[in-house]
């Protein structure tokens, strides 16, 4: 059956509320009207009209079901959905594009070393250091105890170490690989807490910076002079959000502590201490 306009479109609208019967042909009757409205009303693309009628599809159903008939064409109460709609769809949208804006600013990633840390664990491992130390003919370091020092160095920054860099370390100290990644494993582990307590810091940095480009966008767009102020305020209020979480991330201790090395190692701590007064005195010419 082939819906006309007017009142018989109407009157099928009416007979779909009434027995749940037609649904398909109305459908049918209608989308062309849905898909080209915002055309018709704005000149949009057919691209943007396919997204409007993707977003308005599933409140058609809603529509036709709220349809009351007081004496006047279904489609007089259809181009006021429909005016309605694409307004909601407008700003829909654009809060849609903000948001990627929004989420492709750098510093709502991770970078993948803390700053804690200083930059990558392989800093530990380059050539200055292994040269300021001393390397044989074989590419390891030259005397035991300073293999011993470069160590406990590494392992102070083990969250940064990677599989190419125990490689590394292996080579540089003759220690066995399989045993400096149990080593290794085990102070990751121990680090654990800390890392959960980062995590949960940045998530909260994140969203409330996300929070605030978002405000700042709006703010470009807005001549409200109270809702300005109210923005301000918000703004305000979740930059001391981001501030507090900022410093309870850089009160996290991310390195490993000498107690947990020498735990691990199954040696006292104050041989790690010693060790490092002395490594600090070799390299300290690296960086003067």
């Amino acid at each position: 059956m082939e819906i006309k306009e007017g009142i018989y479109l109407k009157d099928s609208v009416l007979k779909y509320q009434e027995t749940g019967e037609g649904l398909r042909e109305i459908i049918k009757a209608l989308s062309q009207t849905i898909y080209y409205y915002p055309k018709n009303k704005y000149g949009w693309e057919e691209d943007d009209c396919g997204d409007f009628y993707i977003f308005f599809y599933p409140r058609l159903i809603r529509t036709l079901k709220n349809f009351k008939d007081q004496g006047k064409p279904f489609e007089w109460y259809l181009n006021s959905v429909l005016r309605w709609q694409l307004k909601s769809f407008i700003v829909n949208k654009r809060k849609i594009s903000k948001s990627w804006v929004v989420a492709a600013h750098r510093d709502l990633w991770e970078t993948p070393y803390d700053t804690q840390s200083g930059g990558s664990g392989e800093i530990f491992l380059d050539s200055r250091i292994a040269a300021a130390l001393g390397i044989d003919s074989t590419g390891k370091i030259k005397r035991i105890p300073d293999r011993k020092r470069f160590l406990f160095l590494t392992l102070k920054y083990v969250r940064l170490l990677d599989e190419q860099s125990v490689d590394r370390l292996a080579e540089l100290t003759g220690y066995d690989r399989s045993w400096l990644a149990g080593i290794i494993d085990e102070l990751k582990t121990r680090l654990n807490p800390q890392e959960e307590r980062l995590k949960k810091f940045r998530n909260i940095q994140n969203k409330a910076f996300y929070g605030a480009k978002l405000i700042e966008e709006e703010l470009i767009f807005e001549v409200n002079e109270q809702r300005i102020k109210q923005l301000y305020a918000r703004l305000l209020r979740i930059k001391r959000t981001i501030g507090l979480a900022r410093g309870k991330a850089a009160q996290i201790p991310l390195r490993s502590t000498n107690r947990s090395i020498g735990e691990v190692l199954g040696i006292p701590k104050g041989t790690i201490d010693t060790s490092f007064y002395w490594l600090k005195k070799k390299i300290s010419m690296i960086y003067s």
